[in-house]
């Protein structure tokens, strides 16, 4: 007959209770008998001092187990019984020894039983720290979220807990043993006894853990811990926000009613605006020729023609407008009104590996409204290559719809997590060195391509082993405690297969950085930098796993030094297509030696050339510059990484003039300048509102922004 929950959740309690208190007597009754032995009577410092190096050497060699097969491959059953088998090994051969003793009298074998004594408490003390507490307080971390044993916020102090209450034990048994002559060492029979039990109760308690932890594997995952978007703050749907995706006037004619004022092409205008709200639906190569005209307005009319005549012959021109930035939302919303079975099969011609993130985005938007059969092969191109934040967004529209990869699919999402992995393990390395250094800024952009490609392993091991597995795994909000390490090791053991078991094993079955790279390192080539090697790395050709402002990051970090930097790197990159790495190598190279700009600057084409050139002869101010232009905007909306700011901040104007007056349609911050004077920053509306058609879950961060500011006028 089954139990009921009640009742099985009180058996469980009572079982770890009492498994945890025969720990601790066990080993307060181990303590007391080393010092009734001989060898600790005649030499108590010699001998505390041997035991002591014995029993921290043991634990070091456990915690860091990544040296011995054996022990690596320890889960949390092998853990739980270390100690108790450890004990009994010893003590039983130690028991024996005395009742050999006892018959003959012989004092070499009481000399013996007590070394084999103080070997078992040396290893028994040592495992049952590093080892088997450490697994309990796994098992009392899950069976707490479950409710099926209270103190889960406790879990993680047991082992202080339990040393406490064992010395005070100890000292206690050490002071009867005193008082009333009594030897517990004339009893060693019972400590194989003792170890017997805990055994048994172990046993029970990895059962009773596995079926936890398969209900847990089972279950919806309290919150989907693979989303990709901050937590949504509460912001009203009227005033700014009401601005931010305006969907339905992209194809509204009546914003187009001031085209024929645009100076300088009255005629096109004209004929712009008669094709756009003319009642007649016009022919096709009118709009072909608004299509093909240089002024971005003007093509952004044709698009809207496109799209209010319903002329799907044009589909071709339209997906072909998604390329440039200035066109690319009206092209969009042109295709989706379309529909996917007007622009499903020519998608591919606008996936391209050259392709901006922020263009790839769009791409998703539209393989997201066509049917998973069809954007399959697309969206699992776009998990398996390319940027991290790109990837994400793939995998995470696959796990938002259901899919469950197979056969080949599998195995190219298998090896793509193993990829993944291997990218953090690098990462936290560069990480951990910037942390060193006390380079605050690197670390920092670090951590955030480390929380990207964090999320994205959540992604593929949801696609792998279920959302549930990739919630227990890596919860949404879990501190990093060796608590939730062991859990977390049982899941990976539970969900994946051999190849992939022990480099996330690795990645998140240890609880501090230097053991996931101690551990990563045997299973992939990770590279140690050092000190000035960081800066040089992180801008080599072959390092690829760093985005754009963690390369200006360490640019700045050059020109900050002026050390770190050779030449080649330092000139390549005023040939970047980023103007943040274009200004930071200027900035560098002017710290360094001016001449390598000058040896250079024959062969930058303009208008790079001007504006590096005013970097390096210092006439362009520093706060003119994207780069402390993304900080600052960092440090105004908050929770949006540098590396989709940099967007924001190329389109953002520094003044170190300015009218105080409010303008419409434009945010302004009023910000310090050289010698006490004050400049003005200018990020127009239109700006913030391209970027989160790009990355809509940062709409709410702006909103509340705006919003707190008293409302913006919006032109």
């Amino acid at each position: 007959m089954a139990l009921s929950p009640r009742a099985s959740k009180s058996g469980f309690s009572w079982i770890f209770r009492a498994s945890l208190l025969l720990k601790v007597i066990t080993a307060a009754a181990i303590l007391a008998v080393l010092t009734e032995l001989s060898l600790f009577r005649s030499t108590p410092l010699f001998f505390t001092l041997i035991l002591s190096g014995i029993i921290i050497g043991f634990g070091l060699l456990i915690r860091n187990r990544y040296y011995l097969p054996l022990l690596r491959n320890l889960m949390l059953q092998g853990k739980l019984m270390l100690s108790p088998v450890t004990l009994l090994i010893l003590t039983a051969p130690a028991a024996v020894i005395m009742i050999y003793y006892d018959l003959s009298g012989n004092e070499s074998l009481r000399l013996l039983s007590a070394l084999l004594v103080s070997l078992a408490a040396a290893f028994f003390l040592s495992s049952m720290t590093v080892a088997t507490l450490p697994a309990m307080a796994s098992v009392i971390h899950l069976a707490g979220e479950e409710g099926r044993i209270a103190g889960k916020h406790f879990s993680c102090d047991l082992v202080r807990t339990v040393i406490v209450i064992a010395s005070v034990l100890t000292l206690f048994m050490i002071a009867a043993s005193l008082a009333t002559g009594f030897r517990i060492s004339d009893y060693l029979f019972v400590f194989p006894l003792l170890a017997i039990g805990m055994m048994i109760l172990d046993i029970i308690i990895v059962d009773h853990f596995r079926h936890c932890l398969a209900r847990k594997l089972a279950e919806p995952p309290e919150e989907d811990g693979i989303c990709e978007e901050p937590l949504p703050v509460t912001v009203s749907d009227d005033g700014f926000k009401s601005t931010m995706m305006p969907e339905d006037n992209h194809t509204d004619p009546a914003r187009y009613n001031d085209l024929s004022r645009l100076p300088g092409t009255p005629e096109k205008s004209a004929m712009a605006r008669s094709i756009l709200l003319g009642r007649v639906r016009p022919h096709e190569q009118d709009v072909i020729k608004l299509l093909g005209d240089a002024s971005p307005e003007i093509r952004r009319a044709g698009l809207m023609a496109a799209g209010r005549f319903d002329m799907t012959m044009l589909r071709n021109e339209v997906m072909k407008a998604l390329d440039h930035p200035e066109t690319a939302r009206e092209a969009y919303h042109v295709l989706r009104k379309f529909g996917p079975d007007i622009y499903g099969d020519i998608i591919g011609t606008a996936i391209r590996p050259a392709n901006t993130e922020r263009l790839n985005y769009i791409i998703m938007m539209l393989l997201d409204a066509m049917p998973l059969t069809s954007s399959l092969p697309w969206l699992i191109a776009y998990v398996s290559a390319g940027h991290p934040g790109v990837r994400l967004k793939a995998a995470s529209i696959l796990c938002r719809r259901g899919w469950s990869p197979e056969g080949r699919h599998r195995q190219r999402i298998e090896e793509t997590l193993s990829e993944t992995v291997h990218t953090v393990g690098r990462i936290i390395s560069l990480q951990t060195e910037a942390g060193r250094s006390r380079n605050f800024l690197l670390a920092s952009a670090l951590g955030n391509e480390r929380k990207m490609n964090m999320k994205l392993i959540s992604s593929l091991l949801s696609l792998l082993a279920g959302k549930a597995a990739a919630a227990v795994i890596m919860p949404y909000r879990e501190a990093d405690n060796a608590c939730h390490s062991g859990i977390a090791a049982e899941a990976i053991a539970a969900v994946t297969g051999e190849t992939l078991r022990r480099p996330l094993q690795a990645l998140f079955g240890n609880s501090s950085d230097s053991d996931r790279l101690a551990e990563l390192s045997l299973v992939y080539p990770i590279r140690f930098v050092r000190g000035r090697s960081l800066v040089s790395f992180l801008l080599s050709s072959e390092q690829n796993i760093t985005g754009t402002w963690t390369k200006a990051c360490a640019l700045h970090k050059a020109a900050t030094e002026g050390r770190g930097l050779d030449r080649e790197q330092a000139v390549s990159y005023l040939f970047s297509n980023s103007q943040i790495l274009q200004e930071e190598s200027a900035r560098a190279i002017k710290a360094l030696n001016p001449e390598w700009y000058r040896e250079t600057e024959a062969r930058l084409p303009e208008p790079a050339r001007s504006r590096i050139a005013s970097v390096v002869n210092g006439t362009l101010p520093q706060t003119a510059m994207i780069f402390e232009k993304t900080r600052f905007l960092s440090l105004c909306f908050n929770n949006i990484p540098e590396e989709k700011m940099i967007l924001l901040a190329s389109g953002m104007s520094y003044s170190e003039t300015f009218d105080a007056t409010s303008l419409p349609g434009v945010i302004s911050w009023v910000v310090p300048s050289k010698n006490g004077k004050t400049g003005l920053y200018s990020l127009p509306l239109s700006d913030i509102a391209g970027f989160v058609f790009h990355y809509s879950e940062y709409t709410d961060i702006f909103a509340q922004y705006t919003d707190t500011r008293g409302g913006m006028a919006v032109s």
